[in-house]
């Protein structure tokens, strides 16, 4: 199992996201970028977006989050 961190401030399909915190991705497992829309978000830069990073096991999992959230991007999306 292969794990890294995931910085606050990210880029995913050219859009910048503003995570909630920092995570500790496991590599083998498939992760989402949603919208945080329970946040009170008050960036200056209008252009960030704020976001929570979720992982999936399962097929039904990926159904829930596709279901009830409004999906920014895969993890394969970020870019370094």
């Amino acid at each position: 199992m292969k794990n890294r961190l995931l910085p606050q401030e990210v880029i995913v399909n050219n859009k910048k996201l503003i995570l909630d915190k920092v995570y500790n991705v496991n590599v083998n497992i498939e992760g989402y970028f949603i919208l945080d829309l329970n946040r009170q978000f008050e960036h200056p830069d209008l252009e960030c977006i704020p976001a929570i990073y979720l992982e999936c096991n399962d097929k039904y999992q990926r159904y829930q989050i596709f279901k009830y959230n409004v999906v920014l991007g895969k993890r394969e999306d970020l870019i370094d």
